[in-house]
């Protein structure tokens, strides 16, 4: 896969209120998931114009037939893991080496509002955990340029992913990925009911997630399977066969 490596798009930038990798280091959410291996958790805030919204999609699955040694070798590298997950038009590779990459969501409406968010992510892979880690650095909101809300809404986006070994010779995918909107509301909308902000961020948070999980999922599995069979194929092309070693 050929990726976009330059600088990050110019213009004022929020900055996420998480830093580093230390909310997402060593927690692994206990909750019930669903068949598809997943579940959601959503959070509202609203008082006196501040708000804060925003989603966690559990995830908890296992991927039969695929080794655990095999997924780690495949999730080491932050770039090909990227390059399966995401859209290729809608990642910025900005330093590849350092794990540094800008995402670009869908288009969302909150609201009156509609904007498409650019978030800043350092993206690095735990040895010792055998885990992928994802944290979030700045953001642009594309379309809300004339409101200026870089300087008072923070959107955060913070991701685990670790690799576990599962019965005979097959692995569980285990982590979570959260999306936070926060801050101060924007003028325009300080006149809209708290059940409307509600409501209208709920949409998003769902928005969102459905979104990460229809890009995560499917295709990070079927790239594992993928890699598995690599693994395999490269094993037995290796090994002598019994014509010359007779």
């Amino acid at each position: 896969i050929t990726l976009t490596r330059h600088q990050p798009n110019p213009g004022r930038a929020g900055r996420s209120a998480s830093a580093g990798f230390g909310r997402a280091r060593g927690r692994l959410a206990a909750e019930q998931v669903g068949p598809d291996g997943t579940a959601r958790r959503d959070s509202f805030s609203y008082e006196r114009g501040r708000i804060s919204f925003g989603s966690t999609l559990v995830i908890d699955r296992v991927v039969p037939r695929v080794s655990a040694d095999v997924a780690a070798d495949y999730m080491s590298d932050p770039l090909r893991v990227l390059g399966t997950v995401w859209d290729e038009d809608k990642i910025n590779v900005v330093d590849a080496a350092r794990g540094d990459f800008e995402l670009t969501l869908k288009r969302l409406n909150f609201v009156m509002l509609k904007f498409q968010p650019r978030v800043a992510v350092k993206i690095k892979w735990d040895e010792a955990e055998r885990c992928i880690l994802m944290d979030s650095d700045t953001f642009h909101l594309d379309g809300l340029e004339r409101l200026d809300v870089s300087k008072t809404i923070s959107v955060d986006v913070e991701g685990r992913m670790a690799v576990v070994p599962e019965g005979k010779g097959g692995m569980r995918l285990k982590g979570s990925v959260a999306f936070v909107t926060s801050g101060q509301i924007p003028r325009v909308l300080r006149l809209t009911p708290g059940r409307a902000l509600k409501v209208a961020g709920t949409a998003i948070n769902a928005q969102i997630l459905e979104y990460v999980k229809l890009k995560f999922l499917g295709p990070l599995i079927g790239a594992l399977r993928g890699w598995e069979a690599k693994s395999k194929a490269s094993l037995l092309d290796d090994a002598p066969s019994k014509t010359s070693s007779s």
